[in-house]
């Protein structure tokens, strides 16, 4: 089961990366709506970096500041904007 469950996250964290890389956020925001898997660090941290990335800085800030569990990565990632 467990491998299951990587494996579902490893695939919407790509699917999520995807939307973002190619500017769909109303996609991407669907996605991380939807998904009871893309709740952990690394999704925030994927979400938050690509808003940045794409100039969307009002969402990358909506999104540090709804983050349950922040870690380095994310804080760096505010930092380096």
């Amino acid at each position: 089961m467990t491998a299951l469950l990587t494996f579902a996250l490893r695939r919407q964290i790509s699917t999520l990366n995807s939307f973002i890389g190619n500017e769909n956020l109303r996609e991407a925001w669907k996605l991380f709506d939807q998904s009871p898997h893309l709740t952990n660090v690394v999704s925030w941290n994927t979400f938050i970096a690509g808003c940045f990335k794409h100039s969307h800085i009002q969402q990358a800030e909506y999104l540090f500041d709804q983050m349950p569990h922040r870690d380095v990565i994310s804080w760096n990632t505010m930092l380096s904007r």
